[in-house]
């Protein structure tokens, strides 16, 4: 590509430090180069620049997704690291909010939030890396999801810039709520304008800024991770939950081979060998006790499994069981990296099935996952959304994991779930739009895509197909 005409930090295909920026959790790509704006202004001329001379254009944060959504097949990648400020904090209409960069990393996010007072509780479990600008492009959960939802529940407002350079703002009446806050995988067509570009996964817009809306105190939370003796076991205490009263903020599914993963990390507790799975609660204090919690929670947990549990009430506890949580994706991607030099690599699955279809399907998906050695399945079991994990050695095991998971995703839609939850589609997962969608509704989202960018210049190769 010949010199572009900016005063942003350039970095051009040959130049080694473009390695860095190539890559996501899965998928490499191949920027013709990387543009580092400094400010807003710099990001509209890039923004002209592209549409003027029909160049694809790409934003990118951390590059922590899971689809290939934040790398560049060709074109420009422009970065947003450089706007990573919180913008302002306070009250509107009784409400507290937060607005903010894209570039904020979601955990800064949260101490700064809560150093005022307030929370929010809509993170992902990569929120010491991740941008709030990503999880608000893919409508990102997090292991709170069980008692918050997803991040379209908070987001109030967003500031974009289009695709030919000019700004635009769209903002939720207060009390327009989404009707649906679990993804489906591509744009979200009800509603209103915001919801759209909420999970558009940069391909309407580049995000400038967020306002979000936030809790008005920051609770005191615990964690207890009960073992059980075998997934099965595990699975029927979520349902039993399920069908009961209580509603903690996390209710995660952890497997054996998952369980195999965290015994790796050195902060890991004893854990004893016939311990094949765990549940991992999160739960909000009902009084100044979590013993007083605890114990409530040993109405319905086995007495051997509860004597047995992991249970973190300091700061240090939680962030540590915190992290051995975080580590099990961390772990499955590195692992990809080194698969995928032999032509296999990690394939995922991202569906979900209603609560009530829970136990018989994830039972159904064990069967089916026997012919892998390394196959992994934990995430939001107690919202029926497991996060499933195909490690495949070479090019056979990979089509077949590939394979299986299409045919599981449909099972999921046919029962009245959903094909993609919160990682989006990107650039690897079309077909679970067409697997979602009728040919109607992929239409719409084209015709949508095409009223924001005419030319298809902005994250090109995102949720649909570019022709």
């Amino acid at each position: 590509m010949n010199k572009l005409p900016f005063k942003s930090d350039i970095i051009y295909k040959g130049d080694p430090r473009i390695e860095t920026f190539k890559r996501d959790a899965v998928i490499s790509g191949d920027p013709d180069a990387v543009v580092r704006p400094r400010d807003w202004q710099e990001v509209k001329e890039i923004v002209k620049f592209c549409n003027g001379n029909m160049v694809p254009l790409t934003a990118c944060g951390a590059r922590t997704s899971m689809t290939g959504s934040s790398v560049a097949e060709s074109g420009l990648l422009v970065t947003t690291d450089h706007f990573n400020r919180i913008l302002d904090i306070g009250i509107n209409n009784g409400r507290p909010f937060v607005t903010v960069e894209p570039g904020m990393i979601a955990a800064d996010l949260q101490k700064a939030v809560e150093e005022k007072g307030f929370h929010y509780p809509v993170v992902p479990t990569s929120c010491d890396n991740a941008f709030v600008g990503g999880t608000v492009s893919t409508n990102a959960t997090g292991e709170d999801f069980y008692k918050y939802g997803a991040t379209r529940n908070f987001v109030r407002e967003i500031t974009i810039i289009k695709a030919d350079g000019t700004e635009m703002t769209v903002s939720r009446e207060l009390n327009d709520l989404p009707k649906k806050s679990k993804g489906l995988g591509g744009y979200y067509l009800d509603g209103s304008e915001i919801d759209k570009l909420i999970g558009s996964e940069g391909t309407l817009g580049i995000i400038k800024k967020i306002t979000l809306d936030l809790l008005p105190s920051v609770p005191k939370t615990y964690i207890i991770m009960v073992p059980f003796r075998s997934n099965v076991e595990g699975l029927k205490f979520i349902e039993l939950v399920n069908n009961g009263k209580k509603r903690p903020r996390s209710l995660e599914f952890i497997d054996r081979r998952s369980v195999a993963l965290i015994k790796e990390h050195s902060k890991c507790p004893v854990i004893p060998p016939d311990i094949e799975s765990f549940v991992y609660i999160k739960g909000e204090l009902s009084s100044d006790s979590p013993e007083n919690d605890i114990e409530d929670w040993g109405k319905i947990v086995p007495k051997t499994s509860l004597n047995n549990s992991i249970i973190a009430t300091t700061d240090k506890q939680k962030n540590e069981l915190h992290e051995l949580r975080h580590y099990i994706p961390s772990r499955i991607s590195e692992l990809n990296e080194k698969y995928q030099k032999s032509g296999g690599g990690k394939i995922s699955g991202d569906w979900w099935v209603p609560k009530k279809e829970m136990v018989k399907v994830m039972v159904e998906v064990y069967n089916e996952a026997v012919q892998f050695n390394d196959f992994f399945l934990y995430g939001h079991l107690g919202d029926g959304h497991p996060h499933t994990s195909y490690l495949c050695k070479n090019e056979r095991e990979f089509s077949a994991a590939k394979d299986l998971v299409i045919s599981q995703s449909r099972r999921a839609v046919s029962l009245g779930g959903g094909a993609a939850g919160e990682h989006g589609i990107g650039k690897i997962k079309h077909d679970l739009v067409r697997i979602q969608h009728n040919p109607d509704v992929i239409e719409q989202m084209r015709g949508l895509k095409l009223r924001y960018d005419p030319n298809w210049i902005l994250g090109r190769g995102n949720i649909l197909d570019y022709d």
